[in-house]
């Protein structure tokens, strides 16, 4: 049997996940492709948000995922345009294992989007796992991704909704999670941004409001994680890019620096300097201040 191999299991084999037992409605057959001992992970936690996701939204996605994995946590998601994906892409770069849980088959003709095919193949090569309870040839009626969220929500110690519009699919993943006794927890938004009124009403009645990695590792019994310890993790990240490193090691000691500060320190030439911060800024690593001031995030 190799990876690529599309098996299934019911709630009469032994690998099946307990946490889908306790669930409302558990699915009586789970197509996989991948690693399935992901399955038997006790640490596995969700993180949904919108499609349309905003710069924010993604910067949130890398805020939060890598402290997750220096506890070696299973990332949970959709596979979906926009978050879910970003999740998956994300726990990837940092080398990190995903399950991708999908509201169509899992063969190639039928995965969807099907402009994440490429994105579930790196996940499979990865270590990570594909999850169905719709059998291969099946299409992603719209009806399966409210379905599917029932499962993304059953495997979970916890989720994380980044971003929702008042009718995201991930407010009902929330919904799910709270229901099944796990814990729910969300990063506020402006008042004024469509994306975040769906967050913000979760917030309102009673999510955990978070803003750090360690809120959440707190609230499930995990020790805190250091900004120093997720600098180091990223540098790792760019062993092919010896300025990206030499410039995010100085933000070890103390996570705020000057334009000033960096270029006394790293050598670099003004140009050189700004053009890796800029790209450090896109991939929402480090924030820009004012004032020539910059931030680990």
């Amino acid at each position: 049997m190799t990876q690529n191999t599309i098996q299934y299991i019911t709630p009469n084999d032994s690998i099946y996940p307990q946490q889908l037992r306790n669930i409302h409605d558990p699915p009586q057959k789970l197509y996989y492709r991948g690693d399935h001992t992901l399955l038997q992970s006790q640490k596995m936690f969700a993180l949904v948000g919108s499609r349309k996701m905003s710069t924010y939204g993604k910067q949130l996605v890398s805020l939060f995922i890598p402290p997750l994995l220096v506890h070696t946590i299973v990332i949970v998601s959709g596979l979906a345009l926009g978050t879910d994906a970003q999740a998956h892409k994300e726990t990837l770069h940092n080398e990190g294992k995903t399950i991708a849980v999908l509201g169509s088959g899992i063969d190639d003709a039928s995965i969807a989007p099907s402009s994440n095919i490429w994105l579930a193949y790196k996940i499979i090569a990865s270590g990570g796992l594909l999850l169905s309870e719709y059998p291969p040839g099946t299409p992603g009626y719209p009806q399966h991704f409210p379905e599917r969220n029932r499962i993304i929500a059953g495997l979970a110690q916890g989720v994380l909704v980044t971003e929702a519009s008042i009718k995201s699919g991930a407010l009902i993943t929330a919904k799910l999670a709270a229901e099944y006794g796990k814990d729910v927890f969300v990063c506020p938004g402006t008042i004024f941004a469509p994306l975040s009124a769906g967050t913000n009403t979760l917030i309102k009645n009673g999510a955990f409001l978070v803003t750090h990695p360690n809120d959440i590792l707190t609230e499930l019994g995990y020790p805190e994680i250091h900004t120093a310890t997720i600098i180091k993790t990223k540098v790792k990240q760019f062993a092919q890019q010896p300025e990206v490193q030499k410039l995010l090691t100085c933000f070890v000691k103390d996570a705020q620096q000057s334009m000033e500060e960096l270029m006394q320190k790293t050598g670099l030439p003004q140009d050189k300097l700004l053009a890796t911060l800029t790209q450090l800024e896109c991939e929402g690593i480090i924030t820009a201040l004012g004032g020539t001031r910059y931030a680990f995030i």
